[in-house]
């Protein structure tokens, strides 16, 4: 009950010299699934036997002479699912993963040996001869376009030779080469991402340590200048209040009004306000055509307001 390899869905391939013989070189990208096809070829007189009934067992060897496997601490360097097909249960897909690099081994390729036992009793019934060689590699490009490279242990690549890479690129090609694209931008992204949080982080605390110094320090209490604290005292002020007051009051109003306010003057009053009014007749501000103020004091009974008239042509 030979079970042979019909196929290995590596993404390139190309020929390599080993002990003077050709041979072919598949590969790999590392942590990449694959399949590798099997199929059962029973012979005359055996009982008839299908993937059912048996059970898949796959170790990762180097190629080297004799096959040595792959030794490891912990995680298995080979990962490894199966699917049968419906129609054909004779032939089984094993979905392969490698989880070492070549140039990891001192740059050895690697090959797989496959152990079939019965689902029952688990028993081995054969020991598949080892796959074709392969070489893992970390980058989809680097397996696309692999550069030749003396290998420094069994075979030796031939030099000059042109790699025989696939005219088109398969589905499996295309979709690993997109998720090794888009694992890539993701992780830039991440990145991205992450340094912005810390410039943030830094930002929030740079402005925490500021608003907390802002609230420690006592506030500045504004002291206007000398000019606006006296500004309510100024003759201005007070004179626009004086003429507003005026303006407030009716027509009919205003001589009684003026005649009461100057009546209750005291004689310092009365002479500032006689000064006060020459000052400003001989000013020469009084508008023409406007009534004119007269203010005549009796020099005789100092603060008695004499008359006023408003009409004075």
């Amino acid at each position: 009950m030979p079970v042979l390899t019909t196929e290995i869905d590596s993404l390139s391939q190309e020929i390599y010299s080993k002990n003077g013989q050709q041979k072919k070189l598949h590969s790999v990208v590392k942590n990449i699934p694959f399949n590798i096809k099997l199929s059962l070829a029973n012979l005359t007189g055996e009982a008839s036997l299908t993937f059912h009934d048996l059970l898949i067992e796959a170790t990762l060897l180097y190629d080297s002479e004799p096959a040595k496997a792959v030794d490891f601490i912990k995680s298995n360097p080979l990962e490894y699912t199966t699917k049968i097909l419906e129609d054909c249960p004779t032939e089984v897909f094993v979905e392969t993963t490698v989880k070492v690099l070549s140039s990891q081994h001192e740059d050895s390729f690697f090959v797989i040996l496959f152990s079939i036992r019965h689902a029952q009793t688990r028993e081995i019934l054969e020991i598949h001869q080892p796959t074709e060689a392969m070489k893992v590699v970390s980058k989809v490009h680097q397996a696309l376009h692999p550069k030749p490279k003396p290998k420094k242990t069994g075979g030796v690549l031939v030099t000059g030779e042109t790699p025989s890479l696939l005219k088109k690129r398969t589905f499996t090609e295309t979709m690993v080469d997109t998720i090794c694209r888009v694992e890539e931008k993701q992780l830039e992204q991440q990145n991205l991402i992450s340094t912005l949080i810390q410039t943030t982080q830094l930002l929030q605390n740079s402005l925490n340590v500021l608003v907390t110094k802002n609230i420690k320090k006592e506030p500045e209490v504004y002291s206007p200048p000398v000019e606006e604290q006296h500004s309510n005292e100024s003759l201005e002020y007070h004179l626009n209040g004086f003429l507003k007051q005026y303006q407030a009051l009716t027509p009919q109003a205003r001589p009684e009004k003026v005649r009461k306010l100057v009546n209750g003057l005291s004689l310092q009053e009365t002479e500032i306000a006689r000064e006060f009014i020459n000052l400003f007749i001989s000013s020469g501000q009084q508008p023409e055509n406007s009534p004119e103020f007269l203010f005549c004091f009796d020099l005789d009974t100092p603060g008695i307001f004499g008359s006023i008239d408003l009409n004075v042509p």
